[in-house]
């Protein structure tokens, strides 16, 4: 006789089939612990499709409080293949307000906007070799007008890619960008697999990110408000950029338990002040000053090198 094997679809191959949603290109993470909860709740807030496979001491309204505040649609599989199987769909402040809670075979964390057909975003997964999310198609520190900005509100691009290496934004971060302007970083550390909170008090600006995440196909979230009177109410971050040279928010920044904060400064005699805010709760400081010259046309076809304005980054890491 002849055995033919026909292999079983997994929990999460069955809940996203049941949806009538394709599988291989979500995000399939992990929770078995505190730590690992944080990052599969920020991989969540910034990718439209993903899939969570928790412990059990880790119920669905655990993993949903770790998701407040977040627009998602929260999906809880129980019982897959069984009599009683069940598929509920809650946002994540429902889910996290229900206290029991049975054994859950997947959960699936759902940007339906992005997910949908007529969505403008350019999500940037499934990119046909690689399942799931491939990373930014065209690399960092993009041009500088490649953001919708009002004056100088976007740091040049070579001094971009130095605090992006500072920041180092992945699958699984949180990073703030605080007095965010026209939200520059937060989708530069967006397009790089972090989950990102921009925070600017003027509404205008946080119209100018929101856009900006449109044009780039990322998420941010944008807190409208002043700081730092609303950075108690956001997420922990792993690192911070800060958009303005105000010791005051620098410190609060650096009070946090962010692993890096970095700031650009340009005016010289604010350094000593700024450099003092950074050294809160015993970070070690350092910094560099960049003064890019770019090639720019000259007549006669010749060009020359134009300077620009030279920028002073500043840093603050935790161990």
């Amino acid at each position: 006789f002849e055995v033919v094997g026909y292999p079983a679809p997994g929990p999460v191959a069955a809940a996203l089939g049941r949806l009538g949603l394709p599988w291989d290109d979500a995000v399939v993470v992990c929770v078995t612990d505190e730590r690992s909860l944080e990052r599969a709740a920020n991989t969540a807030r910034a990718h439209p499709k993903v899939a969570i496979m928790a412990a059990p001491e880790f119920p669905p309204r655990r993993v949903a409080a770790a998701l407040r505040g977040a627009k998602r649609a929260f999906i809880v599989a129980q019982h897959l293949g069984e009599p009683d199987e069940a598929i509920e769909t809650f946002s994540p402040a429902e889910a996290a307000a229900r206290a029991v809670w049975g054994a859950a075979d997947a959960i699936l964390v759902l940007d339906e906007e992005r997910l949908s057909p007529e969505s403008p975003h350019d999500p940037r997964w499934g990119a046909g070799w690689v399942s799931a999310w491939a990373g930014p198609s065209a690399g960092w520190a993009v041009p500088d007008n490649a953001f919708v900005a009002r004056g100088p509100q976007v740091l040049p691009a070579e001094v971009r890619a130095l605090i992006l290496a500072r920041l180092a934004p992945r699958l699984g971060a949180m990073v703030w960008e605080v007095a965010a302007g026209a939200g520059a970083l937060a989708v530069e550390c967006a397009r790089l697999g972090a989950a990102v909170v921009a925070v600017d008090r003027d509404p205008d600006a946080c119209e100018r990110i929101s856009l900006n995440g449109v044009m780039h196909g990322v998420d941010v979230e944008v807190v409208s408000g002043p700081a730092p009177e609303v950075l108690s109410t956001l997420p922990r971050p792993d690192a911070i950029f800060v958009g303005t040279e105000r010791a005051d928010i620098v410190r609060a920044c650096a009070t946090t338990s962010a692993r890096t904060v970095v700031t650009a400064v340009t005016a010289l005699d604010r350094l000593p002040a700024v450099r003092q805010a950074l050294r809160i709760g015993g970070r070690r400081v350092d910094g560099v000053q960049l003064q890019a010259s770019r090639l720019a046309p000259f007549p006669g076809n010749a060009f020359r090198m134009a300077p620009a304005a030279p920028v002073f980054v500043l840093w603050g890491e935790l161990g």
